[in-house]
């Protein structure tokens, strides 16, 4: 792998996909999607499957029988499919000839089978599904092209990452929240104003303050980080530094960087943005368990019914009760969106919080920012050198430039790259 496919990865695997030129994204798009296509291929014939399964079981014997069978065979339709698309990556992944030939199989494989499919079962023409489906597979190509697939997987690694890290961010905030919460927790108010809501409006109630909490962060990200973008490049000197760790660690980048495009503004900041709201809701998530856990041994029938002046109603799945009152779940649902709002506050204004959960997140997107004006260097030095031997215009060379190497420079060049 060259310097330059092993710089675009670190890219795409930091979630920063618009740092790279279209036209390398155009040229990646076709293997990239193969996985995704190979597993939507899997889920539509799993689903066929179902979809026969439920009527053959239907005509042969009672409903209950079947159903329990055809939600067994849906519920693992999706499991077969991503395991399909991953062991599909681990394959392919590593040679871009062998991932866009199986792209090339698996597009029309899913559009054209999958359209006969939808059409038999529907009993109308091929044209209609045919139709919607080359547009869906337009469209997810275009997805691809911009980088969304990059920013999902870097959200899910980076969601399993802070999984590991809620426990020390329960045990810094808990403490400080409970002395102001508990008194909310154990009031009767907040308890009969529980009662009297519907769930459109406890749910209501949540999203205001999770949206407050967006809002928050969406600030916070942008006014720390708008010095950043525009300069693009750390005053201190700390290039080295903050390169120190990457492949692009020792690249020397001389001059003033270039200025951002819409595209990569707006990925700089997204990826702090997600990175701080995947933290609160995390956060968010712990302390709704945290309340239902505490409520349930804390607060008895007899107490939640003096409270609000009738019994609570107990939430039952297939009329076996779960031990949990529907009062108590809107009481520690609008808790804990309140909780992950000061949290979200807390991060932005307490010095200790800000330490412990922000300044990591800044400091990775001025890594970022950082490393994209060293990426602009390295491309502008490569694509001199081979231009005399790839058809590709100035900036869009190939991106896997294996005879290229990061410590010869060129000559005259008021900018340069050179490896230490």
């Amino acid at each position: 792998m060259g310097l330059l496919s092993e710089v675009e990865s670190w890219f795409r695997h930091r979630g920063v996909p618009q740092v790279l030129p279209l036209s390398v994204r155009i040229r990646a798009a076709l293997g990239r999607s193969a996985p995704l296509f190979v597993a939507l291929v899997v889920l539509d014939s799993a689903w066929q499957v179902v979809a026969a399964s439920a009527d053959t079981f239907e005509r042969a014997v009672e409903l209950t029988v079947p159903m329990a069978f055809v939600l067994l065979l849906f519920v693992l339709a999706p499991v077969a499919a991503a395991l399909a698309g991953w062991v599909t990556w681990r394959t392919v992944h590593r040679s871009n000839l062998a991932s866009r030939i199986v792209g090339l199989v698996a597009i029309p494989a899913w559009v054209a089978v999958g359209a006969i499919l939808a059409a038999r079962a529907h009993g109308v023409a091929v044209a209609g599904p045919l139709w919607f489906r080359l547009t869906a597979a337009a469209a997810l190509l275009g997805l691809i092209v911009l980088g969304v697939d990059s920013l999902i997987h870097w959200a899910l690694r980076r969601t399993l990452r802070e999984l590991w890290s809620v426990g020390p961010m329960v045990l810094r905030v808990l403490p400080v929240l409970m002395v102001a919460v508990l008194f909310l927790f154990f009031n009767a108010e907040i308890w009969q104003v529980a009662a009297g809501l519907d769930t459109a409006r406890m749910f209501g109630v949540a999203e205001v303050l999770s949206i407050l909490a967006l809002l928050v962060v969406i600030v916070t990200a942008r006014d720390e980080l708008r010095p950043h973008v525009e300069r693009s490049s750390p005053e201190d000197g700390g290039i080295e530094a903050l390169l120190h760790g990457t492949p692009l660690a020792g690249v020397v980048c001389e001059g003033e960087p270039a200025t951002l495009r819409p595209g990569e503004r707006v990925n700089f900041l997204l990826v702090p943005i997600a990175a701080q709201s995947i933290q609160v809701a995390l956060f968010g998530v712990v302390m709704l368990t945290f309340f239902i856990a505490f409520g349930t041994l804390a607060i008895s029938d007899p107490v939640a019914a003096s409270w609000m002046g009738r019994a609570p109603d107990a939430i039952a799945f297939l009329d076996v009760p779960l031990g949990v009152s529907v009062e108590l779940l809107r009481v520690s649902l609008i808790l804990a969106s309140f909780c992950a709002l000061s949290f979200a506050a807390s991060a932005s204004t307490d010095r200790a919080y800000r330490a412990a959960f922000l300044e990591p997140i800044l400091r990775e997107a001025r890594v970022n920012l950082v490393a994209q004006h060293a990426y602009r260097h390295l491309r502008d030095e490569v694509t001199p050198r081979t231009a005399d031997t790839a058809s590709d215009a100035p900036g869009e060379t190939d991106d896997t430039s294996e005879n290229t190497t990061d410590d010869t420079t060129e000559t005259g060049r008021p900018e340069r790259i050179s490896g230490d």
